[in-house]
């Protein structure tokens, strides 16, 4: 997790830089963003998501606890089993559309905060590949879910998922439902956590069969794909793109990725290639080459798969072969691991959630 480390040393450093009028920091687990302790609502219908609160100056919450005023939007279960006293944290599940406030007593039942929560039902789901998501970051164009998704028979294919409604973002995972119409696709939303709380569908064409898989959220559909299986005789072209250097300094990792077109330029999905570096070829398959920069030390980098490759000059000092269906931290919502992680960061001054850092 490049980054992270220096991310932890600056949260440490402007600790108690921001807070709230009434002394209560309340945040969820949802996001990186660097001195903001906040809540990122609105919450995708569906979402779990942890809800925590400590004080501005440091004190016991020992005893605090909240309540939200409407359960048909936000449920909270009781709190997480601690020792720690300086924050508290519960469980919560976006259950509809609508606002709610989330209410903080102390232990003299006196109000102490309030804060508003609320939960929309998305109208679009957006797919973004994994693999280009690890070089373009922010900037990777969405799937079309119009277009008809060539799939490697056999391959296994990953994208991320993000909820909108009126085309802002909606926060939190475990929304999505997803059904296939044939056993020759198996389709899979996954969840990660830790650092950042994020949906993703992977996809695998096991027979050379058409396919495709609708995507819903609370019962309503939300689109489908349709997924053509292709072979790797049909691999016509392989581009390697890199991820920008500038700026990036000796030591730090980068990723190149290989991309594979049909004789029509459409991509082909689900493809592990064959690497070599300088000819000689690198353990394992995969659509990501791992490296680590190295300012004037240059390399010839090559992808293959099928009767196609491509070759790219870089600067490095040692790689290896990954795939971005290795989508990051799995760790369970809810698990003592995560709880530690958050109280830990929240007596470091704050969570840093919101800005994406690629694991």
């Amino acid at each position: 997790m490049r980054r992270l480390s220096r991310v932890l040393l600056i949260a440490i450093a402007g600790a108690g830089v921001f807070g709230c009028n009434d002394g209560v920091e309340v945040l969820d687990d949802l996001d990186f963003e660097v001195f903001v302790s906040q809540l990122h609502t609105p919450y995708v219908v569906g979402a779990e998501v942890n809800i925590g609160f400590r004080r501005e100056d440091g004190g016991s919450v020992g005893g605090w606890g909240f309540w939200t005023r409407d359960e048909q939007v936000l449920q909270c279960n009781e709190q997480k089993p601690s020792t720690n006293t300086e924050s508290i944290w519960h469980e919560c599940h976006a259950i509809g559309p609508g606002e709610t406030e989330i209410v903080i007593r102390d232990s003299s039942d006196s109000v102490r905060a309030t804060r508003t929560i609320k939960v929309e039902q998305p109208d679009t789901i957006l797919l973004i590949p994994a693999g280009r998501q690890r070089i373009q970051h922010d900037q990777t164009p969405v799937l079309r879910q119009e277009d008809p998704l060539l799939v490697l028979v056999g391959g296994t294919t990953t994208f991320e998922v993000e909820y909108r409604k009126d085309d802002h973002r909606l926060f939190g995972n475990g929304a999505l439902t997803v059904y296939t119409d044939s056993d020759s696709l198996f389709a899979k939303n996954r969840r990660t956590y830790m650092f950042q709380n994020r949906e993703w569908l992977s996809l695998s064409c096991l027979e050379p069969e058409a396919a495709s898989v609708s995507l819903q959220v609370s019962k309503s559909s939300l689109g489908r794909l349709d997924l053509v299986p292709v072979g790797p005789g049909d691999i016509e072209q392989v581009i390697i793109e890199a991820e920008d250097t500038n700026g990036a300094e000796d030591g730090q990792h980068l990723y190149l990725l290989a991309r594979a077109f049909d004789v029509d330029g459409h991509e082909i999905f689900a493809v592990d290639f064959d690497w070599d570096v300088d000819g000689t070829a690198e353990t394992g398959e995969g659509d990501l080459f791992s490296y680590k920069y190295h300012d004037g030390t240059y390399a010839n980098v090559s992808a293959s798969a099928g009767p196609a490759s491509d070759e790219i000059r870089i600067e490095m000092s040692g790689g290896w072969v990954t795939t971005s269906n290795n989508i990051g931290c799995a760790t369970a919502a809810g698990s003592p691991s995560l709880a530690v992680l958050l109280s830990l960061l929240m007596a470091m001054g704050g969570l840093v959630f919101g800005k994406r850092y690629r694991i």
